[in-house]
């Protein structure tokens, strides 16, 4: 997430950890997320019959026992879940967009109660542009209980954040290929 209020202010970058995401995601946040997207209420019902339809049971020594029934989550492994939970993070980020950087402690900490997600700020990262100043710096990711990184690294082998040279940050991966 970009924040930035003006060229001389500066801005600042934040690298967002959410702990066991797929595990978390509320069913009620959900539903109401992809109803306020303009998703129909007939394909909601649907999706929503897929993910509370689920029913576990163990084995244990060779025999099958009990029936859990959970009452929130997305099953890792389900080729919608995915897309489920970037409907999820969608939202945050409407949230955020919208956001003073001043109130982003604030808007993470609606977001986790209103979702059941759950930031994790020990992985949690935060940059900044050359121009902001270190107190200020400082001030602010005190306030996140982040750890302030020069710049972000890389996220499933692509950079988090990419400049206008764009061909070769990618060429690496033209190159795997």
């Amino acid at each position: 997430m970009k924040c930035k209020s003006s060229s001389s202010d500066g801005s600042l970058t934040i690298k967002l950890d959410i702990s066991k995401a797929y595990d978390r995601v509320e069913w009620v946040f959900l539903e109401r997320v992809m109803l306020q997207m303009g998703f129909s209420d007939d394909w909601v019902r649907r999706i929503m019959s897929c993910i509370t339809s689920v029913q576990f049971c163990f084995k244990l020594n060779g025999s099958i026992f009990g029936n859990l029934v959970p009452s929130w989550g997305l099953r890792q492994g389900d080729p919608i879940s995915p897309y489920l939970f970037l409907i999820c993070a969608d939202a945050f980020f409407s949230l955020l967009s919208r956001a003073e950087c001043s109130n982003i402690a604030n808007i993470i900490s609606t977001y986790e109660r209103a979702s059941s997600q759950k930031v994790n700020y020990e992985k949690t990262q935060i940059s900044f542009s050359k121009n902001v100043l270190p107190s200020l710096r400082a001030e602010i990711a005190s306030r996140l209980t982040v750890t302030e990184v020069l710049h972000h690294d890389k996220y499933l082998g692509l950079p988090n954040i990419m400049g206008r040279l764009k061909k070769s940050i990618f060429a690496c991966i033209k190159e795997r290929i």
